[in-house]
């Protein structure tokens, strides 16, 4: 008797797990702008916003990796000819005025690249190359329209602040915030760079992705993934931060006054502030640009010398890019290495037994050291900050969570 060879039915075939995944993470980058739109801020729906720009430039890189052949280079250029000219119009469908043209270029070339990634991904066999360099490439522009409707969110949720606490003990430190931010006002290439740095880590992002896919089958390296893991991970945890503690940051709260101005707040000193009035979100304890950068930096150090110095030097350029723009306080720099550092190792996955000790040790540290800031915060009161006590904690919590971590990766 011949029996029939069970076979796997087509949408199977074509709908592995990756792809369901990929269809997900492309839904959301949808819907998060709509949502927002409805909502009445047409500016995510617009694509106005320059860090959607390079969320969707990030694309480019994981096309440029994946060894486009001449097709999808032309798709690629002719796309983002249309892509441009469709921004402009669909800016102009909004009454957006005065969106640089460079930033519809940015937009355009990350839709172009994401259109050539599909072609691309289409022809190609399940859990291949292609598909897999299309799945990060949607998952960037996915996972920033989601956090930028989330921040969003952090506007009418928290109409009051705790910048005067974070202000009076970034006293302790002289106000790095407007030294750093008068120190760049003076040089505008300066500021310039470093407002590119800022914008674009999206695109350190995705080039330190495609460095830990390329080094996966390594054995002496962990798993692909791992960096990825720990960035949306700190996305979420971080945003979960933001509710327990919202901060608005030197920037939004002086506005004009930044970074010329006094840091000094009218009125008597209380520990909240009424910010109903900003529209900035409440999204700056702890910074999650500094996390992010130091989570690149940890995964690059094993990705060989290049990408190490690379990573150290858009850590650093980072933490000065934060406070020249007056986007945080240096405590919410400090409060970032302990916090990137728990969330590395809960992200990470299991091992040979000193990795697992090290993991935990390296929970321990991490969340000790956290929420102990944490306390210092929500218990201190303006002007009550010790200058040297406080020096002296941050030295030992960047240091205690930095070696904590080295011991942790040495363990990799």
């Amino acid at each position: 008797m011949n029996s029939a060879i069970p076979t796997e039915p087509r949408w199977r075939r074509r709908w592995s797990s990756q792809a369901w995944q990929t269809a997900g993470w492309g839904l959301l980058g949808i819907v998060a702008p709509a949502v927002d739109a409805a909502r009445g801020s047409p500016g995510w729906l617009a694509l106005v916003h320059p860090i959607q720009a390079t969320s969707l430039f990030a694309a480019m890189v994981f096309l440029l990796v994946s060894g486009p052949r001449l097709r999808e280079l032309l798709l690629f250029l002719f796309g983002a000819v249309a892509f441009t000219l469709g921004h402009r119009a669909w800016l102009g469908l909004f009454s957006f005025r005065g969106v640089p043209f460079e930033q519809s270029a940015l937009v355009a070339a990350g839709l172009a690249s994401l259109a050539a990634l599909a072609t691309r991904a289409a022809g190609s066999e399940r859990g291949s190359e292609p598909r897999a360099w299309f799945q990060l490439a949607i998952i960037l522009p996915a996972f920033g329209m989601a956090m930028g409707l989330a921040l969003d969110f952090t506007v009418p949720l928290h109409g009051w602040a705790w910048d005067p606490i974070v202000l009076s003990l970034d006293g302790a430190f002289g106000q790095p915030s407007f030294v750093v931010g008068r120190v760049a006002a003076a040089h505008p290439a300066l500021l310039t760079l470093l407002s590119l740095v800022y914008l674009f880590l999206p695109v350190m992002m995705a080039a330190m992705l495609v460095l830990e896919e390329r080094r996966s089958n390594d054995r002496r390296f962990e798993a692909a993934g791992g960096l990825l893991r720990s960035i949306l991970l700190a996305a979420a945890l971080g945003y979960a931060l933001y509710q327990v503690y919202p901060v608005v940051g030197p920037g939004p709260l002086f506005g004009a006054r930044f970074p010329h101005g006094a840091a000094v707040l009218p009125g008597p000193a209380q520990p909240l502030i009424d910010v109903t009035a900003i529209a900035d979100p409440r999204n700056c304890m702890p910074s999650l640009h500094v996390a992010w950068a130091l989570l690149i930096y940890w995964h690059a150090r094993a990705l060989g010398k290049p990408a190490r110095a690379a990573g150290a030097i858009w850590l650093v350029s980072t933490c000065f890019a934060t406070l020249a723009m007056g986007q945080h306080y240096l405590v919410d720099l400090v409060v970032a290495v302990p916090f990137a550092a728990l969330v590395d190792a809960l992200a990470a996955r299991g091992g040979p037994g000193p990795r697992i000790l090290a993991r935990r040790w390296l929970i321990a540290t991490a969340g000790g050291l956290l929420a102990l800031w944490y306390a210092i915060l929500f218990l201190a009161t303006p002007g009550g900050s010790g200058g040297l006590p406080l020096w002296l904690l941050a030295l030992m919590t960047v240091a205690g969570s930095w070696a904590a971590h080295a011991r942790f990766s040495a363990r990799r």
